[in-house]
């Protein structure tokens, strides 16, 4: 594993963490908040319902979790900037 080159971790210490990590993000997110990781960014969830005409038809066993989102830190963002691309032959 790359990482594992590059630190001083193990590769089955850095598995660990990032299968503890993505537990505790899964418990987050369940309970309602975001997650953000410095320098790299914030998860949150989507969620969707039908339409309503009137507020209080709106109940939250009405609503359903739509998707993961990943928001990517700014640092990443700008990143992008700099990819180009190549076709390969």
């Amino acid at each position: 594993m790359l990482l594992s080159e590059r630190c001083t971790l193990t590769e089955t210490d850095i598995r660990a963490t990032l299968i503890g990590l993505s537990k505790i993000i899964e418990e987050y997110l369940h309970k309602g908040y975001s997650v953000r990781l410095d320098d790299l960014g914030r998860f949150t969830l989507s969620a969707t319902s039908d339409g309503f005409d009137l507020p209080e038809q709106c109940t939250p066993s009405k609503v359903k979790a739509k998707k993961n989102c990943f928001m990517a830190d700014k640092r990443l963002k700008e990143n992008l900037k700099k990819v180009t691309f190549e076709r390969k032959n």
